[in-house]
């Protein structure tokens, strides 16, 4: 959110949402809300950190933003589901795995997830904002 990485981040931010990176203004999307509040309010910008392998509440979900990794699982091979690939996600904020569902992007060869409403919810806080 800063003027200086704005672009950078606005880029990296479409390769999440690459179904949305036609639309011009997919930031203004009624939908996508709750997922832009994540990113711009500051008791919320741990969210995305929490599922960064290492980040804790404990350590204020600190990361290293140039070497880190996620903790993503396949649940099934079945292929033929229109929501894409089951995985579970996990978050060292959340008591439990988040259930989502991976599509690959077949013109850039990136994966992404069809649906993040769920990664938002019910994430404890960075205990350093205690």
């Amino acid at each position: 959110m800063q003027p200086g990485t704005r672009d950078a981040g606005r880029e990296m931010l479409q390769f999440l949402a690459l179904p949305l990176g036609g639309e011009a203004a997919w930031d203004r999307l009624p939908q996508q809300r709750s997922f832009l509040q994540s990113l711009a309010e500051v008791d919320r910008q741990h969210v995305w950190r929490s599922y960064v392998k290492g980040a804790t509440p404990e350590n204020g979900y600190r990361m290293d933003p140039s070497d880190w990794e996620l903790d993503v699982e396949r649940t099934r091979t079945d292929e033929d589901d229109a929501r894409g690939v089951p995985v579970h996600v996990r978050s060292s904020g959340a008591d439990d795995l988040r259930a989502e569902y991976a599509k690959l992007d077949r013109a850039s060869g990136l994966w992404y997830l069809s649906d993040w409403d769920e990664l938002l919810q019910d994430l404890r806080p960075p205990m350093d904002d205690r």
